[in-house]
């Protein structure tokens, strides 16, 4: 999992839980100096975190022109992708795209559309799949996990994309070993569904 503000204290923070609990094996994005100062200050080890400074990426040129190669027909020059590429949302997103992550965490010191546009440019959505969307995982004090989409995306759903959502949100619940609940799925289709007359 590559986490594009990977010099952030509360990304480190997180790392530490994620590395201690075994849940993944965070990729850091940033100045390895910097990243290790950060942690050390904050007592974390991170034993286990992988930094990976973009500039000395041994993988760069090849990142640069899969970028380039995708984005081309968008305007998108060599010299521009060689620019863009250094943006840690795009390069953490190619980093998901050629398959040495498996998945991007990022935004906390970002705009929302600053940080989804370039993982949209990047990443693939699934041919099955018309839209995409947000999904929220919420872990309250008293252990209820809920999984809240889309609150980030889409403004307003049709019936038809909204039905979507609460599938593809059903499927992250699972792939967390959670059940979906399909009354609060219905709820949520009938208050946007056309009223029967």
């Amino acid at each position: 999992m590559v986490f594009t503000e990977g010099e952030e204290g509360k990304i480190l923070r997180a790392c530490q839980i994620l590395i201690d609990e075994n849940i993944a094996h965070p990729i850091l994005l940033g100045s390895e100096e910097v990243i290790r100062a950060k942690a050390a200050e904050l007592h974390l080890h991170l034993t286990g975190a992988r930094v990976v400074d973009p500039l000395l990426f041994p993988r760069l040129a090849e990142y640069t022109e899969e970028f380039y190669h995708i984005r081309q027909r968008k305007g998108i020059t060599r010299t521009e992708a060689e620019q863009l590429i250094l943006n840690r949302t795009t390069f953490g997103s190619m980093m998901v795209r050629l398959g040495d992550a498996d998945a991007v965490v990022g935004g906390l010191t970002t705009h929302y559309p600053d940080t989804i546009r370039p993982a949209l440019q990047v990443i693939p959505v699934r041919p099955e799949l018309r839209i995409v969307a947000g999904v929220y995982i919420l872990i309250t004090p008293k252990g209820g996990i809920y999984f809240l989409a889309d609150a980030t995306v889409n403004i307003e759903p049709t019936s038809d994309e909204l039905a979507e959502i609460a599938i593809m949100a059903a499927e992250k619940a699972l792939r967390f070993n959670q059940s979906a609940r399909r009354h609060a799925v219905v709820l949520q289709l009938r208050q946007h569904a056309p009223c029967p007359v």
